[in-house]
C-alpha cells in the first residue's frame, strides 16, 4: 500500500490554477524529487501535502488515511515531517535543546507534563541519536545561532527526524550550502533508515539524481512527467519546459 497518495488535488489562488488536477502515489521507502521551473507550484503543493493550507478539491491520504484537512501538527502526528527553505529555529537555545524539545513534542502522546529531563532516559537517547545522525552531537552545548548556515541547515534536518516521520519532505535541502556543505547533507539524506520515504524538492539536479530513483516534474501547476531520472532527461515536454523557463529569464533580463 503507498504510505502517500495524492487524488485530484487542486489548489487556486483567484483565477490562478496554482495546483491543477494533480495524483501520484508513493510508496514506503521511496525517494522521490519533484521538479520543475520557478513558479510550477512544487512548495504550494508541500503546503498542502502537510497542511499549510487546504486544497479546493481532491484528496491526500498518509498509510491509507484521508488526512486532507488536517492541520500540520496533526499531520506531525500522523507521520509527516518537513524541512523548510528558512530555518525555524530557536537561535538562542542551543543545538541540544533544539532537538529535545522537538522529540518532546512527539512523546508528548504519552506523557504532558516534563518535570525532569534526567526522568525520561527514552527522550536523552532518542535527541542523542538524532543528534548523531545529522553530525551536530560535537555541538550539542552551542547556541544555534553560532552554528555556521550549513549546520543550521542539519539542525533543522534534525527537528524534522525527531519526530520519527514516516514521510519526509525536504524543500530545498542544500539551497545555500557550499560545495562541500551540500555533499555532507546528501551524505546524511542518503543515510537515513530506508524504510523513510522522502520526497525531495531541488533545483540543483547533481543532488536530486544522488538522492531520488524516481523524478515528479511540475509545470503550471501540473504533473508532466513522473518516471526515472533518464526518462525525464528524454521527455519532451520537460524539455520543453526547462527551455521556456530559461527563454523568459533571457527575455526579462534583456
Amino acid at each position: 500500500m503507498a504510505v502517500l497518495e495524492l487524488e485530484a488535488v487542486t489548489k487556486r489562488f483567484g483565477a490562478l490554477a496554482a495546483i491543477d488536477d494533480v495524483s501520484f502515489s508513493v510508496e514506503p521507502g521511496e525517494r522521490v524529487a519533484l521538479i520543475g521551473p520557478n513558479g510550477a507550484g512544487k512548495t504550494t503543493l508541500f503546503n498542502l501535502i502537510s497542511g499549510e493550507i487546504p486544497p479546493d478539491s481532491g484528496a491526500v491520504r498518509l498509510d491509507g488515511r484521508d488526512v486532507t484537512r488536517y492541520p500540520p501538527e496533526k499531520m506531525a502526528g500522523a507521520g509527516l515531517g518537513r524541512t523548510f527553505q528558512r530555518n525555524s529555529l530557536f537561535l538562542e537555545s542551543t543545538v541540544c535543546e533544539n532537538v529535545r524539545l522537538a522529540v518532546q513534542a512527539k512523546m508528548s502522546i504519552r506523557f504532558q507534563m516534563l518535570r525532569s529531563v534526567e526522568r525520561y532516559p527514552e527522550l536523552l537517547s532518542a535527541t542523542g541519536e538524532v543528534l548523531e545522525r545529522v553530525r551536530l552531537a560535537d555541538r550539542s552545548r552551542d547556541l544555534a545561532s553560532q552554528l555556521s548556515y550549513g549546520e543550521q541547515r542539519q539542525l533543522e534536518l534534525g527537528l524534522a527526524l525527531a519526530t520519527a516521520p514516516k514521510v519526509l519532505l525536504l524543500d530545498e535541502p542544500t539551497a545555500g550550502m557550499s560545495a562541500k556543505e551540500t555533499t555532507e547533507m546528501v551524505e546524511m539524506l542518503r543515510a537515513l533508515p530506508q524504510d523513510m520515504t522522502l520526497l525531495i524538492v531541488e533545483h540543483d539536479m547533481e543532488v536530486v539524481t544522488a538522492l531520488a530513483r524516481r523524478i515528479i516534474v511540475l509545470n503550471f501547476g501540473r504533473v508532466i512527467a513522473d518516471g526515472t531520472p533518464d526518462e525525464v532527461r528524454r521527455n519532451e515536454e520537460v524539455l520543453a519546459a526547462y527551455l521556456g523557463a530559461e527563454l523568459d529569464e533571457e527575455t526579462s533580463n534583456a
